[in-house]
């Protein structure tokens, strides 16, 4: 089995505290069953700006990842430009974010990182295409989780079905990690447009519900999967919502 592990996000935010799990749980389960190759996108940015995380403060380095991923091929943007190339006024005056005690300014800020999030996905999938890796299962993950179990991937996995974890639908599907087809990866990972509608639509919701209906709408089968994970936070804390989970 050939994969593809395609990590996204603020990559270098909590490597060093979750990539011992990443191997364990992963890279190293996907790599004894065949060809593994990793790939990434980042966001460079000076500072962390996370009110729902309760993180701010220098941003790590993207040399974290070369250090604790160093087989990953990947690129980093920078987050300013890119934030500046959006209109966020309308996006903030109704934001869906304003949910779990947080309003205002950390809302907004919130709704800004599910954006960038969103468009981190589809660049490394980008990355992951351009390569020519004829790759069977591609993995997109968050490289913020701490895995508490090995991952167990269908072979062969069928062409028109995401796999997702089963907590943290919030009425929807929980987006922080999903593995598939390379066709359904690139329907799951090209969702910024679909997004960026939603955020300008009346009667917003959250953005799980919104992933439930991307895939919906592109008539993709969902599966469910018992794989518990933790997101980790810069300073190695784990967020309360995960505490109990694994």
């Amino acid at each position: 089995m050939k994969t593809a592990v395609l990590f996204h996000g603020l990559v270098q935010r909590s490597l060093r505290h979750v990539i011992g799990s990443i191997r364990e749980c992963l890279l190293d389960p996907l790599a004894a069953r065949g060809e593994l190759r990793v790939f990434h996108h980042t966001w460079r940015l000076p500072y962390l700006d996370n009110p729902r995380a309760g993180e701010s403060g220098p941003a790590m380095d993207v040399g974290e990842i070369n250090r604790w991923l160093p087989e990953s091929e990947g690129e980093a943007d920078d987050e300013e430009e890119f934030v500046r190339t959006i209109d966020w006024s309308d996006a903030f005056a109704d934001n869906p974010m304003r949910h779990h005690g947080v309003t205002g300014a950390g809302a907004d800020a919130s709704l800004r990182n599910l954006v960038l999030a969103v468009h981190s996905a589809e660049r490394v999938f980008d990355r992951f295409a351009m390569s020519g890796y004829e790759a069977d299962v591609v993995v997109l993950s968050r490289a913020d989780l701490q895995f508490t179990r090995g991952v167990v991937v269908p072979d062969p996995t069928p062409e028109w079905t995401v796999f997702v974890p089963s907590f943290h639908g919030w009425g929807g599907l929980n987006d922080r990690f999903a593995f598939g087809s390379p066709l359904a990866m690139e329907i799951y990972a090209r969702r910024s447009a679909f997004v960026e509608g939603w955020l300008l639509s009346p009667g917003r919701r959250n953005p799980e519900w919104v992933l439930k209906r991307w895939l919906k709408w592109r008539r993709m089968e969902v599966r469910m999967i018992e794989f518990p994970f933790r997101r980790v936070r810069a300073d190695g804390s784990v967020f309360p919502l995960d505490q109990q989970l694994g």
